[in-house]
């Protein structure tokens, strides 16, 4: 009878490890879906405000552009004015707004003045040009001039009175005096163009790294990584070894900005998140397994579920594996316990 007794509890204490094991792991699972809410409403907004800020100092070498395109001095220019005039202009200006260079080119691309000389081939025939001739603001970016490796370029467009484009003054801003104000802040923010490289980020170490595939990305020196993706709940979180700096499991935002077309991406660290929905599911398990092993329920030897044994606690074991007195003074206080002593 001890032992039918102790196989019975032995299996009702499996059975409750097994139910408590399979509900925390769905508890778990709910509890971190819901804690990654708040998560993706905070990163969101910090991602907004990274992107305005971005956008914020850019704006002003943009109004330079616009607002200098039409100056006297470079109007002046196609009437045969003073190019050193002109320059003066433009180096002052340039020193006030903090730009590296200010050019102002005619319609066939050439210079006619500089705050200073550097101005890259490639823009002469790129993009801001083409767009600024065209009678509309050019934004693009690339190597920069001499000592400057990243640089944002503006085309600004300068119209003659009978409404057609006569030149563009072009403005490039070093990305990494904006980069000085927000490195190494949180959470890590990436600004990636179309060609998806990292162009601007407050993260160094992450600088000129591309995506190639959905979870691959290649770092500035050609070696690929690895990026496992998982998208609970409808998140996508990111787990990946790129940098001490950068959380092993991040949950990755997106903003488009197309104003200067780069799409900002935002990590934000979800070890919070874990913590609190492994919290609630070992809370849950605990009060659950608490519950099924003080309270469990006997098999009867006819095949029903007798009522619980509630007054039943668990006991310790002795050096030959005997329960002890308080457990089976407990058990024979059981309703087939007084029906045993009876007999």
């Amino acid at each position: 009878m001890r032992r039918g007794f102790l196989q019975s509890r032995a299996a009702l204490v499996i059975l409750a490890l097994a139910a408590t094991a399979a509900l925390a792991g769905v508890v778990g699972r709910s509890a971190y879906v819901q804690a990654l809410g708040p998560v993706a409403a905070r990163g969101q907004s910090d991602l907004e405000l990274a992107s305005d800020r971005l956008v914020t100092q850019l704006q002003r070498f943009r109004e330079f552009a616009v607002l200098s395109a039409d100056h006297p001095a470079l109007v002046a220019l196609h009437d045969g004015g003073s190019r050193a005039e002109a320059g003066t202009m433009l180096l002052r200006a340039a020193d006030r707004s903090g730009a590296v260079l200010a050019a102002y080119l005619d319609r066939d691309g050439q210079v006619l003045a500089a705050s200073e000389a550097g101005l890259p081939d490639w823009v002469r025939a790129g993009e801001p040009l083409r767009r600024a001739f065209d009678g509309a603001l050019g934004v693009a970016h690339g190597p920069g001039p001499a000592g400057v490796a990243r640089a944002f370029y503006f085309a600004a467009p300068s119209f003659s009175d009978d409404g057609q484009v006569r030149g563009a003054l072009v403005v490039v801003v070093d990305v990494a005096r904006l980069e000085r104000d927000w490195r190494g802040s949180l959470p890590a923010v990436l600004f990636v163009d179309r060609g998806g490289e990292v162009f601007a980020t407050n993260r160094s170490e992450l600088l000129g790294w591309r995506r190639e595939g959905a979870a691959t990305l290649v770092s500035a020196e050609g070696a690929p990584r690895e990026v496992q993706v998982r998208r609970p709940g409808g998140y996508t979180v990111w787990a990946q070894r790129f940098s001490p700096y950068i959380p092993a499991r991040a949950l990755r935002l997106e903003a488009d900005l197309p104003v200067i077309g780069m799409t900002g991406v935002l990590l934000v660290d979800v070890a919070p998140a874990a913590r609190l929905a492994a919290l609630q599911a070992a809370v849950v398990a605990a009060g659950f397994c608490s519950s099924a092993c003080c309270s469990g329920w006997r098999w009867s030897g006819a095949g029903r579920w007798r009522r619980p044994i509630r007054c039943w606690r668990r006991g310790s074991r002795r050096a030959r594996g005997r329960w002890s007195r308080a457990t089976w003074r407990c058990a024979a206080r059981s309703p087939s316990g007084r029906r045993r002593r009876r007999r």
